[in-house]
């Protein structure tokens, strides 16, 4: 047993004689005789004078217990019993307070902490190019480069800058957006419509091209040591095949999926509906997104738009039958910004925030990302499990994925754990060697 600092008086040793769930009258009913017996004491309770403050240390030693006993932080067991001790261990409240919050700071983020079981705050609201010293070529220049290489080294510099924020300003206690290790990014949407605004963000419009770069941006920024081995398929659940390793930023592929503007003419793209073959879907539209979860991405930006009569946020084709299913993809679904708020107000398929909530958790959105000006529609997710439309174990299945990116960042390992603590704003931005990577282009 780990001993903690409140609990060190406790010897490893500790037997207790009694087996009982907290309830203070149960206990107090229940205990005649309790001998604890240590290497430092021995106490014999037999006053029923002293029985409630014998289930008060009950108690307390069972929390030291459970505390120290926190299977989640230990790196030498497998991250499936790491997730399944954290998981069983948070209360609904808490569940529902993580997946309502990786939205706009500081109305809808950061994901709060969680004290009891020493979790710290967590900011999932990153954008690309929010490092410390460097603004890079944007992506659809890369991608005329053809370089495969150049953009993994990009993504690489981009993910130490990154991390280094992070770093100054977690242990600062600031937790404000665009200064986390989660980053909404790449963005393999292909360029199909020249009025997008978003097309400098792309690959470009070829979805082989698209596919590979996507593969060399998130092995970069994840810090993975492989450019573009594509016979490589990193399963978030095992440990990577080429080494034991933490996860240096974590890469979101966006938007999910054959989202690729208009802009506002002549519709909305918080509204707009693609009518897509899904053959088309299948060669056009999903290579670049498979490539990118393959590579090891943690999650997934589902879009505002609609495929096929369907918006993307609630298409139980895209996010279970395609990705779930047939892709088997265990990281998360974030929603894109406001993206479940507009399914009331742009898209109009819903008419309370309660109904837009119970079509996005069944199918399978894991987090909102909220805008700030309005009510989230997560905030319904205790409302829907008082009724019973939405049960517990559905929601402990739905914030599973989330701290499986924790854990795969280091973000739950203890510091003295942590490979990237090193890396501070003076050691990333005049780094010699890290200067020249910041002239691929």
């Amino acid at each position: 047993m780990i001993v903690s600092e409140q609990c060190k008086f406790l010897s490893a040793e500790l037997v207790i004689l009694l087996d009982f769930n907290y309830d203070e009258n149960k206990c107090i009913d229940s205990v005649d005789q309790l001998l604890i017996d240590t290497a430092r004491f021995r106490i014999l309770f037999v006053n029923a004078l002293q029985k409630p403050f014998l289930c008060s240390l009950l108690i307390f030693i069972q929390q030291c217990n459970k505390t120290d006993a926190q299977i989640f932080r230990n790196l030498s067991v497998s991250i499936k019993k790491r997730l399944d001790d954290l998981i069983s261990s948070l209360t609904i409240d808490e569940i529902v307070e993580q997946m309502a919050n990786g939205g706009a700071g500081p109305t809808y983020g950061p994901a709060p902490a969680i004290p009891r079981l020493k979790i710290k705050p967590y900011q999932w609201r990153t954008n690309p190019n929010q490092g410390l010293c460097t603004s890079f070529v944007s992506h659809i220049n890369q991608a005329a480069s053809f370089d495969i290489l150049d953009v993994w080294k990009i993504a690489f510099a981009n993910g130490l800058e990154m991390r280094a924020k992070w770093n100054q300003f977690s242990k600062q206690n600031n937790y404000r957006d665009n200064t986390g290790i989660n980053v909404f990014a790449p963005t393999v949407n292909l360029l199909r419509h020249p009025l997008w605004g978003r097309n400098k963000e792309t690959y470009g419009e070829d979805p082989y091209l698209a596919a590979e770069l996507a593969r060399a941006y998130v092995h970069g920024i994840s810090g993975w040591n492989v450019p573009n081995d594509g016979s490589i398929k990193v399963n978030l659940l095992t440990i990577n095949p080429i080494r034991q390793h933490v996860v240096l930023v974590g890469a979101n592929c966006k938007h999910y999926a054959a989202h690729s503007g208009p802009e506002n003419d002549p519709v909305s793209r918080l509204s707009f509906e693609a009518d897509v073959p899904e053959h088309d879907l299948w060669m056009t539209y999903f290579p670049a997104f498979r490539a990118c979860m393959e590579a090891g991405a943690v999650g997934v930006m589902c879009a505002y738009s609609g495929v096929n009569g369907t918006p993307a946020c609630v298409n139980h084709w895209l996010l279970d039958t395609v990705l779930r299913k047939q892709w088997k993809y265990p990281g998360f679904v974030i929603s894109d910004e406001g993206a479940l708020q507009f399914l009331i107000s742009k898209h109009h398929v819903y008419s309370s925030l309660q109904e837009a909530a119970l079509a996005a958790v069944k199918a399978g959105v894991n987090i909102e990302n909220a805008l700030p000006n309005d009510v989230n529609v997560y905030s319904e997710l205790l409302n829907l499990t008082k009724s019973g439309n939405v049960t517990e174990d559905e929601l402990r299945n739905l914030v599973r994925p989330l701290f499986l990116a924790r854990i795969l960042e280091g973000e739950l390992n203890s510091p003295e754990m942590d490979p990237y603590a090193h890396l501070l704003p003076s050691t990333v931005c005049f780094c010699s060697a890290l200067i020249n990577l910041y002239f691929v282009f």
